[in-house]
């Protein structure tokens, strides 16, 4: 059997082939595409996995480019799965992709977690060994952080990128872009450290940039695609 996965994020979607549990071609999708023209191979798929904390538009504009795909599977938060048991006392309000994340992590590590994503907001949740989740945190990603200073403030208009030197900026480009990376750096640092004996999974672009290859946690690229996996067919990704 052939399917598709997806993870539709605020900015971008990802998305990978899948036959017999095994991976055959990866992709993503820029929103600003045209869906008719997104490059997804459809054909001869026989089921769709979705994730997707995007907007309608982007939503509607996949179940267009889905539409000669008669089963499709759009993952929604739940109280529990297996032994993980949401916080949320209102569990739907836990972003779909978190939870997956969550599912995955937990799947592959039945202890204590701290698990990390970095994309658009970065994302913190803690769950105990027991498969009980904690709770977490969510905060801007760099990019959200720097378009606040550029809309907000007239002295700071412009296009400013990510500058991973910790030391004092020569110039105003120079201390925006180390402000903003000293700050998502010092939180994610802050909000591991709370829980210091538990396990760190991360996921997201900006995991790299923010942490380097610090050996203190793990990576899982598609962390959110392998609870997607788990939760629609009960069996992870090989």
């Amino acid at each position: 059997m052939r399917e598709l996965d997806f993870d539709a994020g605020n900015s971008g979607l990802k998305w990978r082939l899948v036959e017999s549990g095994r991976v055959l071609v990866r992709g993503n999708v820029d929103y600003g595409s045209i869906a008719g023209k997104w490059s997804i191979p459809t054909e001869g798929v026989d089921r769709a996995l979705v994730s997707s904390v995007a907007s309608k538009e982007v939503n509607d504009s996949l179940r267009e480019a889905l539409k000669n795909i008669t089963n499709v599977f759009w993952a929604k938060t739940a109280p529990s799965y297996g032994r993980l048991v949401n916080a949320y006392t209102d569990y739907a309000t836990l972003g779909v992709d978190r939870w997956l994340a969550l599912v995955a992590a937990y799947n592959k590590y039945p202890e204590d977690l701290c698990v990390v994503d970095c994309g658009t907001a970065v994302t913190v949740d803690y769950v105990d060994r027991f498969g009980v989740h904690k709770g977490g945190y969510i905060a801007p990603g760099a990019a959200l952080m720097l378009n606040a200073l550029n809309v907000s403030t007239a002295a700071l208009k412009g296009s400013y990128g990510v500058d991973s030197e910790i030391a004092p900026g020569g110039s105003t480009r120079e201390c925006i872009e180390r402000g903003v990376f000293s700050m998502q750096k010092a939180f994610v640092l802050s909000v591991t450290r709370k829980f210091a004996e538990s396990r760190v999974v991360c996921t997201g672009g900006g995991v790299g940039t923010l942490l380097g290859d610090d050996k203190a946690y793990v990576y899982i690229e598609e962390l959110v695609l392998d609870g997607l996996r788990i939760v629609g067919n009960g069996v992870p990704v090989n």
